[in-house]
């Protein structure tokens, strides 16, 4: 008991006499050293700290910087797929337009209609339009572009749709004559690749340029539709026949509206 109370004194009057000195500032120097040699020995902590704390900043930088890009990437498709729409829009209404204009100037019964698929591909070469039965459409009508442009001819309806069996199809053929009337014969389908006109007599006068029109007999194609023009003439003085080849009025697969002439 008496051991700890002299201990007690000990510590109770060493405590007292830093309390003194530091009043008098003796312990100024040992404890500005204290402070200099702690500072010394955080200073690779704080550095580490501040380190991870810029890393820190600069990643959640990175994640704000990339979240932005995303958005910005997706805002511009669809500023993308609305310019691209607006674009298809303003050239459908064009063609229309051209198209109304065309229906209103024609003496024709006819019905616009929109191409929804084109087999171009194969050798038949149909396309399908959006009218039917139910718009009065009939097997046998022909089909025209503006400027009375021979396309084809209806093979198949529907009650809301029908195929079109093209002019450019190897099934297809129709009787026809040169604008100047100097030359007749018959344009066949070259299996999807172009025109050819045939069996134009040797004696008949068939130039370069020549416009062909259908010349109506069969019944088949009306008269005076434009079909194309004579790009290349091929003669032989052992054939019998005159043979060229028929550039189409119309490039069938920039096509997106069309006329079927409807009969009676």
């Amino acid at each position: 008991m008496g051991n700890n109370i002299f201990s007690l004194a000990i510590a109770f009057g060493i405590l007292l006499a830093l309390v003194v000195l530091n009043g008098f500032g003796a312990l100024s120097p040992i404890l500005d050293a204290g402070r200099v040699g702690v500072s010394f020995t955080l200073w690779p902590l704080e550095g580490v700290l501040r380190w991870l704390r810029d890393l820190g900043l600069a990643f959640f930088a990175v994640r704000d910087l990339v979240n932005q890009n995303d958005l910005l990437t997706r805002q511009i498709e669809l500023l993308n797929a609305d310019l691209a729409r607006f674009e298809k829009a303003a050239d459908e209404n064009r063609v229309l337009r051209e198209a109304l204009g065309f229906q209103s100037d024609s003496a024709l019964d006819l019905a616009a209609a929109e191409i929804l698929s084109f087999d171009y591909l194969n050798f038949s070469q149909n396309i399908r339009l959006n009218r039917g039965r139910s718009q009065g459409i009939k097997t046998g009508d022909n089909v025209i572009a503006p400027g009375s442009i021979l396309v084809g001819i209806v093979t198949e309806v529907t009650e809301r749709s029908c195929v079109v069996e093209l002019l450019t199809s190897s099934g297809q053929a129709a009787n026809a004559r040169t604008s100047s009337g100097l030359a007749a014969g018959i344009v066949r389908g070259e299996h999807g690749l172009g025109l050819i006109l045939d069996q134009v007599s040797l004696s008949e006068t068939l130039k370069i340029g020549d416009r062909v029109l259908t010349s109506g007999l069969g019944g088949k194609f009306l008269p005076n539709l434009y079909i194309g023009s004579v790009a290349e003439i091929q003669t032989r003085t052992t054939d019998l026949f005159q043979t060229a080849t028929v550039v189409p009025g119309a490039d069938l697969r920039d096509l997106q509206f069309v006329f079927i002439v409807k009969s009676p």
